[in-house]
């Protein structure tokens, strides 16, 4: 009976001779890679910061990778491993760019590798010696993830257009329904009206202790009431585009005086100092919106504000060609870390009375 013999492949390993020509190979593609960052990848990612630029900036990262891929090809890396790694290049392109774009770049680099591993690779010394087995597979291989990623690349362009035309369904289902009651308004605001008037009128009847405490509860659910459907209504135009501004240049001092004589009263009831500063300029705006602005700001203001002032004041900037309008209040005030979510659509200030309102005052604003 003969002795077999086992003969490993680490026996004849000389590390030295695996060191020199490790780095024989990777100092190649290092500069490669390197040159690649510098003069493509880093100029891509600096024109991707600014919108125009975009569609330059996707063919640089594109033109950079396609280097990186294409030295690796030739270097092959880590005893030609790095051959695997160009087979995701065809999924960068479909996902970066179009269907056409896609094939069209992933055909190129094809056509190249298959220019240079059949063609020019064998005349080179300093390449991976990839043979002809690894060479045939990988090219038919490339194809076939260029398939598979176009395949990808479909169903998902599909599967955003869906996604798309979802999203526009429902927007001009919301905008119907704004456009909606933003017309009709007018027609359900008049109940609400009269029954304001006769509420009203109710509270000037002579009534004893008891009947005059229930008509200024009614009163007060009334004046509630109102204001909600107010705010509401105004919402829903604003957000229909019903009413687009109009600008003209007029005094601000009108916008002012109707403030002054909408406001003063309830100020004086509620025991409130309301001071309004006399302005002279003249401003191009849309007075209608504007006067709604302040409205809502004031309003605000007197609801949540128990005792102290209210003072409304113009400042003109130093250039003197805007004029900044303040509503300064002595009320509960708003926490800083809602100063940016208070102008949301049904934000509440968690510090106030959530039965006054719903939230919608500011968003309007």
């Amino acid at each position: 009976m003969s002795e077999r013999v086992w003969h490993w492949p680490w026996a004849s390993f000389s590390p030295l001779a695996f060191t020199t020509s490790l780095w024989e190979k990777m100092v190649g593609l290092g500069v490669a890679e390197l040159a690649a960052a510098l003069l493509l990848l880093l100029p891509g990612a600096l024109l991707a910061r600014h919108t125009k630029r975009v569609t330059l900036a996707e063919n640089f990262l594109l033109l950079g990778v396609s280097v990186v891929f294409g030295a690796l090809l030739v270097f092959g890396a880590i005893e030609g491993t790095g051959i695997y790694w160009v087979f995701i290049l065809p999924f960068l392109v479909f996902f970066i760019k179009d269907q056409r774009s896609g094939w069209l770049g992933s055909l190129w680099f094809l056509g190249l590798s298959s220019v240079y591993l059949i063609v020019l690779a064998p005349h080179f010394t300093f390449n991976y010696p990839h043979t002809p087995v690894v060479v045939s597979r990988f090219l038919i291989a490339f194809f076939l993830y260029t398939l598979i990623a176009a395949g990808f690349n479909r169903h998902r362009v599909r599967f955003e257009g869906s996604l798309v035309e979802a999203r526009m369904q429902a927007e001009a289902t919301a905008q119907a329904k704004s456009r909606f009651l933003a017309a009709a308004s007018h027609d359900l605001r008049q109940p609400a009206h009269a029954l304001g008037l006769f509420v009203g009128r109710l509270t000037q009847v002579s009534h004893d202790a008891q009947t005059r405490q229930i008509v200024n509860g009614v009163d007060q659910a009334v004046r509630g009431l109102q204001q909600m459907l107010d705010d509401f209504f105004d919402y829903t135009r604003l957000d229909a585009h019903a009413e687009p501004p109009l600008t003209h240049h007029f005094a601000i001092g009108n916008v002012l005086d109707r403030l002054e004589i909408g406001f003063g009263s309830r100020a004086l009831e509620k025991g409130l100092r309301f001071r309004i500063r006399p302005s002279p300029y003249w401003v191009n705006s849309d007075p209608v919106v504007l006067h709604r602005v302040l409205l809502n700001l004031v309003s605000n203001a007197l609801q949540y504000t128990a005792d102290g002032f209210i003072l409304v004041a113009c400042r003109v900037d130093s250039l003197r060609s805007t004029l900044r309008i303040e509503v300064w209040d002595s009320g509960i005030g708003i926490a800083p870390q809602y100063h940016e979510a208070i102008f949301a659509e049904f934000f509440l200030n968690p510090e106030r009375d959530r039965r006054k309102g719903i939230g919608l005052g500011l968003s309007i604003v």
